[in-house]
């Protein structure tokens, strides 16, 4: 038996041509695969106490109980409770102002306040956000956290993972 027949196929069966193609879409395939899926995500760490804390800069002046330690955080429209309020801290809001002169100068509001909520929850810190209760956050984030009687728009300013 010839290796090319008179038609040029390979044992009288297959073009040759029809092999390069079938293998050039196997190959494409195979490389699509392996970049669409990439690399597994990193195994989250043992869920521990995680403590977050928010801010929420230039909030009207609020009556301060209105927030307290003890009250149940959550996302609004989210998933369900982050964790614990465990601290609270209100400041007045600082803006920057030109004077007469034109120099720039700081103004502290009395109008104003900067509010910063820590949060405490069981969740895991890792390498592609942190996991705080049934939500999954990253530091520099905007959205409304949620109290049972305040909701404010709140940037995360900073996470770590207690124990």
């Amino acid at each position: 038996m010839k290796l090319l027949d008179d038609r040029m196929r390979l044992f009288g069966l297959v073009n040759p041509i029809d092999i390069v193609a079938v293998l050039l879409v196997i190959a494409v395939a195979v490389v699509g695969y392996t970049l669409l899926k990439g690399e597994p995500p990193a195994p989250p760490s043992e869920k521990g106490t995680v403590e977050v804390v928010f801010l929420a800069q230039g909030i009207p002046t609020v009556q301060e109980d209105l927030v307290k330690a003890g009250d149940v955080a959550a996302r609004s429209g989210g998933t369900g409770k982050m964790g614990e309020v465990t601290a609270v801290r209100f400041e007045k809001s600082v803006k920057e102002a030109t004077d007469a002169t034109g120099s720039v100068v700081v103004v502290e509001s009395d109008l104003f306040r900067d509010v910063y909520v820590t949060v405490r929850g069981t969740g895991a810190v890792t390498d592609t956000g942190v996991n705080l209760g049934d939500e999954r956050i990253r530091v520099n984030q905007v959205f409304d956290l949620q109290m049972p009687r305040f909701q404010m728009s709140a940037r995360v300013i900073s996470a770590r993972q207690v124990d």
